[in-house]
C-alpha cells in the first residue's frame, strides 16, 4: 500500500511541475512580445522621421538653410553648420510643395554646402527664392514693428 500512497503525490508533483514549466512558456512568450513591442515603438519614430518632412514647403526648407549658414558660420563648427545646412537642402529637393523656388539653383546649392563653399551656396540659396543676395540677416526681436 506505501507505493499506493506515493503515487497521488508523484502525480501532483508531475502536474504542478507541467503548471510550472506552462507558465513559464507564457511568461517568456509575454515577454518576447512585450520586448518586441517596445523596440518596434523605439525604432518607428527614426523610421518614419523624415515622411512629416515632405508637407513642409522647399521655401521654408530653403529659407531654414539660408539662416543656419548666415547666422551660424563661425559660431559652431563648420562640420555641424555643413551638415545641418546640407539636411535642409535635401529636405527641399525631397519636398512635395516647391512653389515659390527654383529647384536648379537649390540643385547648384548641394555640392557647395558638400564641399564647405558656404558663401557660394548661400548666394545660390537666396536666388532659389528670390531673395536679394548678402541681404542682412536681422535679428527679430529689435527689428520695428511699423513702417517708418
Amino acid at each position: 500500500m506505501a507505493g499506493y500512497e506515493s503515487w497521488p503525490r508523484e502525480s501532483a508533483r508531475v502536474t504542478i511541475c507541467a503548471v510550472r514549466r506552462g507558465r513559464t512558456a507564457v511568461a517568456r512568450t509575454l515577454l518576447a512580445t512585450g520586448m518586441a513591442t517596445v523596440l518596434f515603438f523605439a525604432l518607428a519614430p527614426a523610421a518614419f522621421a523624415h515622411e512629416e518632412e515632405k508637407g513642409v514647403p522647399a521655401v521654408t526648407d530653403v529659407q531654414e538653410a539660408i539662416a543656419i549658414i548666415a547666422g551660424h558660420q563661425g559660431s559652431f563648427p563648420e562640420a555641424e553648420v555643413i551638415d545641418l545646412a546640407l539636411d535642409k537642402v535635401m529636405d527641399a529637393l525631397e519636398s512635395d510643395h516647391t512653389e515659390g523656388v527654383d529647384l536648379d539653383l537649390v540643385r547648384q546649392a548641394k555640392p557647395a554646402v558638400e564641399n564647405g563653399d558656404l558663401d557660394t551656396a548661400l548666394v545660390l540659396l537666396e536666388r532659389s527664392i528670390g531673395a536679394c543676395p548678402g541681404a542682412p540677416v536681422i535679428n527679430p526681436n529689435t527689428a520695428p514693428r511699423t513702417p517708418p
